[in-house]
């Protein structure tokens, strides 16, 4: 029983992460429960026996004589000894997705004007910093109740968004929403495949796992895909003699990280 669920265990798992949840702490839910519930299933398991010699001294010499063999139970096996089937160190999990601990991966409270909201916050705060990267003076002064910029802004303003004179300074002009369409899947996998954080058991991981793999199965197979080192690379190349190595491009060793840019 114990090797046919670790074998069961082999697999990709769909679970839905709560809001204020890491994903290392679903993991150590996932984990614990895995852990206590495959632990009640195998049970305690049957200690098997060995033979252990009968050894007696003798009538006369009183040299110890091997006079016969017993059974007895091997405690190598037991639980106490060498620990529970299910461990936490034994299970390994790997995150596909990864998400912070203040996101769900479920987003119908995202909305078109929300999102809309959010892009002209953005390109607002962008063209103020078109101004401040192109050195123009920004200070406002208050005379007579009415707001006077310096004159340079206000020529650069007539004209557009001042390009930026910094170098490497990203700026971004404009943007806008063309295509909005919520995410409803992770790839083939849809919301009613995932198991709530209520719904975490053994048997549910079992059976998830087993519905994973049909999807996966059902999926239709890329033609044309090259595999790569799938044979060692001493089959595949001859050994590299060290003295006949040679450098296939020449490298610059005095390039600094930035550009060079003398204008």
């Amino acid at each position: 029983m114990r090797k046919k669920l670790w074998k069961a265990l082999n697999g990709l798992l769909c679970v839905y992460k709560p809001v204020d949840l890491s994903v290392m702490g679903l993991k150590k839910q996932i984990v614990k429960r895995i852990c206590t519930d495959g632990n009640e299933v195998v049970g305690f398991p049957r200690l098997p026996t060995i033979k252990m010699p009968v050894v007696e001294p003798h009538e006369k010499s009183g040299a110890l004589v091997v006079v016969g063999e017993r059974e007895v139970e091997d405690y190598t096996m037991h639980p106490l000894v060498s620990g529970d089937a299910f461990r936490p160190e034994d299970i390994r999990l790997e995150e596909v997705h990864q998400m912070e601990s203040t996101s769900s991966g479920i987003c119908h409270h995202v909305t078109r004007h929300k999102l809309e909201k959010l892009i002209a916050r953005i390109q607002s705060d962008y063209r103020k910093r078109a101004f401040e990267t192109a050195e123009v003076d920004l200070q406002v002064r208050w005379v007579s109740l009415h707001v006077l910029r310096s004159e340079e802004a206000f020529d650069l303003a007539r004209k557009g968004i001042p390009r930026a004179r910094l170098f490497g300074t990203q700026i971004i002009y404009e943007c806008s929403v063309k295509y909005f369409h919520l995410p409803a899947s992770l790839g083939p996998f849809h919301s009613s495949h995932a198991l709530l954080e209520k719904q975490i058991s053994l048997q549910n991981i079992l059976r998830n796992i087993e519905l994973c793999r049909r999807i996966m199965n059902s999926l239709g197979k890329d033609e044309g895909v090259v595999y790569e080192n799938n044979s060692p690379y001493e089959e595949v190349r001859e050994v590299v003699d060290g003295l006949d190595l040679h450098i296939d491009r020449e490298y610059d060793a005095m390039r600094p990280v930035w550009p060079r840019n003398y204008t």
